[in-house]
């Protein structure tokens, strides 16, 4: 998989998270929840943008930052099958499926970068996977004080 290829697919794949998160918010009938499903779409949407200028030489791998995220372990409470939310979601559903989201792209960053001999490409893999655990962290943060803990 060459340089441009593998951004191209993460690219999609940031699209498609996109995509679901704003379909979302536009028929979800709670409001407060369509308003964290938009937050959550303009995380994957910033994700594509970074990724989209990467590919056009506006900013390097080194640019994107490395974060590295503790995550609070609550992902493995969850089913990674679990299915999409529909219109009638409930926070904690979407807490839930957010962090199943999280966790399965982090685990597809790490395959690609272990896919790849290319180091820009290792570099980038690692960073973006880095990405999707911080955001995974942030998640389970929020689940714990919402749910967990409750109001």
């Amino acid at each position: 998989m060459d340089f441009r290829g593998a951004v191209e697919r993460a690219v999609k794949m940031e699209e498609a998270s996109y995509n679901f998160y704003a379909n979302l918010a536009d028929v979800v009938e709670d409001r407060s929840i369509a308003e964290f499903a938009k937050e959550l779409a303009e995380w994957e949407l910033s994700h594509k943008e970074k990724l989209l200028s990467l590919l056009d030489g506006e900013i390097s791998t080194e640019e994107l930052g490395k974060q590295l995220p503790q995550t609070l372990g609550i992902a493995e409470l969850f089913d990674e099958d679990s299915h999409a939310p529909g219109k009638d979601v409930k926070l904690e559903e979407l807490l839930r499926f957010g962090i199943t989201k999280e966790k399965k792209a982090a685990k597809l960053y790490e395959s690609l970068k272990i896919a790849v001999d290319d180091p820009v490409l290792v570099e980038l893999f690692d960073k973006l996977r880095s990405e999707e655990l911080t955001h995974q962290e942030k998640l389970e943060k929020l689940y714990e004080d919402m749910i967990l803990e409750g109001p």
